[in-house]
């Protein structure tokens, strides 16, 4: 599957050319104003999120929608048109492989994924289609993905595309006009608790569709969102996310994502190694919020250590953007007690470490 590189680019280039002042590495937009005003924005009002990074492949072919059946963890086979589902595609030691949201499409089959996961996901995809009418293709070449997020999203919505938002049942895809732009709208409702939003825009019309979002702010607080307060947010909230929780050193009772598998459906990858931790309680990590009493770098990976200095587990994110840092980390179940005290190892420095439930209490 080749990439053409120019479409990587085409919404970072928007970004770079609308706001001068944004941080960008790559094609990662780690910020696009303050962090401040993006955070109290992600918190308060409305953040969208333009998904440069993140998985987007498409599958066609009649065997398509019983092959995701079978290998993946959730029930997928009565998935009805513009409809969607979570769902987990795991090896076959039951360790995650990328968390994925499925849209059928009138022509085939959308997967949203992680972040750099596209190439993985793709190739091990591809590494079980045997004689399956089944095609692979790079969904970037037609589409860019951004995500909606904060409380006032849905009223924001709704003033944009009538009051069939406040009516779209959960796990539903559908087209909306605006103007003389269109856009799919997409919703549904994390097992936390949190409602997202994403808008599937073709790659002709995105930019003119972002600038349409962005104007529509006479009433709300409207801004784009980087990836730093991002980032921060989904720490505070618990969200896994690949690479960081999400990845083959995990399976999905450590990541939190075991709501995403289901127990009822029959075989799926993994599905004999996820059975027995669950029929033989062999769990033996959780995710946990973790407190740092100091600031370390985003970059190190850090073993956190009991007061023997024993191995329990690791920070997987962290975000230094508070007076203390804050981060999620896999942690040893018999160590994963609300407050109880761990450190790690940063440089020459010991820093204390305080565990924390998921969401973050205020």
């Amino acid at each position: 599957m080749t990439e053409n590189i120019y479409d990587r680019y085409l919404m970072v280039n928007y970004v770079k050319n609308k706001f001068p002042e944004a941080l960008v590495n790559g094609t990662i937009i780690n910020s696009v104003t303050e962090f401040s005003k993006e955070y109290e924005t992600l918190k308060n009002s409305v953040g969208i999120r333009i998904l440069t990074e993140n998985t987007l492949l498409k599958l066609t072919g009649k065997d398509t929608l019983d092959f995701l059946h079978r290998i993946s963890t959730n029930d997928l086979k009565n998935l009805e048109e513009s409809k969607n589902r979570n769902t987990l595609f795991t090896n076959e030691k039951g360790r995650l492989i990328d968390k994925t949201t499925i849209v059928r499409l009138e022509d085939g089959f959308l997967l949203l994924g992680g972040k750099g996961t596209q190439s993985l996901l793709s190739r091990w995809i591809d590494k079980y289609i045997i004689i399956e009418d089944i095609k692979i293709i790079d969904a970037r070449k037609e589409f860019r993905v951004a995500e909606l997020i904060g409380p006032q999203t849905e009223s924001y919505l709704t003033q944009l595309c009538g009051k069939c938002i406040d009516e779209l049942p959960e796990n539903t895809v559908k087209n909306f006009e605006m103007d003389d732009l269109s856009a799919m709208v997409l919703k549904y409702t994390e097992k936390k608790g949190s409602k997202k939003y994403f808008m599937i825009l073709k790659n002709d019309s995105a930019e003119k569709v972002m600038d349409y979002l962005l104007n529509q702010n006479n009433i709300f607080d409207v801004n784009l969102i980087g990836e730093n307060a991002y980032n921060h947010y989904r720490i505070e909230k618990g969200f896994a996310e690949a690479p960081n929780e999400i990845n083959d050193n995990f399976n999905p009772y450590e990541a939190g994502l075991i709501d995403e598998v289901n127990f009822k459906k029959g075989c799926y990858i993994g599905q004999e190694v996820i059975a027995r931790l669950d029929t033989y309680d062999k769990v033996q990590k959780k995710l946990c919020g973790v407190l740092l009493n100091g600031t370390v770098s985003s970059e190190e990976r850090l073993t956190l250590l009991d007061e023997e200095n024993k191995e329990v587990g690791y920070v997987t994110s962290l975000s230094p953007n508070s007076h203390n840092t804050i981060g999620l980390a896999i942690v040893r179940k018999t160590f994963a007690e609300v407050d109880k005290i761990l450190t790690v190892v940063s440089g020459n420095e010991k820093i204390e470490v305080t565990v924390k439930e998921i969401p973050f209490k205020k």
